[in-house]
């Protein structure tokens, strides 16, 4: 249970447990802050079991994560609206995002900074539009078009 007025989360057994890292960031990049409980309250506490799963652990470790842009996206697409838009970008979109990452192997951003980054990502964008030009300049000038092509 979470505490608006003193910012804590409370445990099942009503102790209070304190933040320990608010700046916490997992391996997928999300953010959270990370409660921890008193080793005193968890070595007599009459619920240890349910909260605390191995023996080896002192006490409660929560984390909660605030990554709300994230969670906002979650429930838009969770609409039958939200749905029916990202079907369509699924078949628009996603395929661009697909190829240059894996077939041009642009994976990662390499420089810093919002205009950078964003002249990279142009760049991106232009030489998978250029590949494009290529392949049907190629399959004009042999005056046939691939099996498995999409146009």
């Amino acid at each position: 249970m979470y505490d608006l007025e003193k910012k804590k989360l409370i445990c099942p057994a009503g102790n209070e447990l304190y933040i320990e890292n608010s700046n916490f960031k997992d391996q997928k990049g999300l953010k959270g802050i990370t409660y921890v409980a008193k080793k005193t309250d968890c070595k007599v506490c009459e619920l240890r079991a349910k909260c605390i799963r191995r023996n080896k652990v002192e006490y409660r470790h929560v984390t909660v994560f605030t990554n709300t842009m994230r969670l906002i996206m979650i429930k838009r697409f969770d609409t039958p609206k939200g749905r029916f838009w990202y079907s369509r970008r699924m078949g628009t979109i996603e395929p661009v995002f697909s190829n240059i990452k894996s077939t041009l192997g642009q994976n990662r951003f390499t420089l810093r900074g919002r205009a950078k980054v964003d002249t990279q990502w142009k760049f991106f964008a232009m030489v998978h539009n250029i590949v494009k030009l290529a392949r049907y300049a190629w399959c004009l000038a042999i005056g046939r078009w691939p099996r498995n092509s999409r146009w």
